[in-house]
């Protein structure tokens, strides 16, 4: 499913937001996250502006989830693989390498796509080896 229109820029706001340490919740009404404070009031105004949006990006955020949940080694010490939300040959130019969707993102995922993987590798407690 194509993102909403209004998603690049939500998203890429709350992947500012997780990066400041907001902690998410997602339900079929769309995305909760606390502490609001985490969020400039420019932020919390654009988000506001799209509320209506946010069910649909809930679900886009949902099954990148659960695809890139799947794909952590069961293992611990085993090297943890490029999380893609869905397999594919190769991303094309300006194409997320996760989900093949068009971005003009930096670093070649789209802002959907990194929330997802900050949010997978987040959860998962870091150990030192060695």
């Amino acid at each position: 499913m194509i993102c909403a229109p209004s998603s690049p820029s939500v998203a890429a706001t709350l992947l500012a937001a997780a990066a400041r340490g907001a902690v998410f919740q997602l339900d079929a009404g769309g995305i909760r996250l606390r502490p609001a404070s985490v969020l400039t009031a420019d932020e919390r105004a654009l988000l506001a502006a799209h509320r209506g949006d946010m069910a649909v990006i809930a679900g886009e955020l949902r099954w990148r989830l659960t695809a890139m949940r799947a794909q952590l080694p069961t293992n611990s010490t085993a090297p943890l693989p490029l999380l893609v939300a869905r397999s594919i040959d190769a991303a094309g130019d300006g194409a997320c390498v996760s989900c093949a969707e068009p971005t003009d993102a930096m670093f070649s995922r789209c802002p959907l796509c990194a929330l997802a993987v900050h949010l997978v590798l987040t959860a998962v407690p870091a150990r030192v080896i060695g």
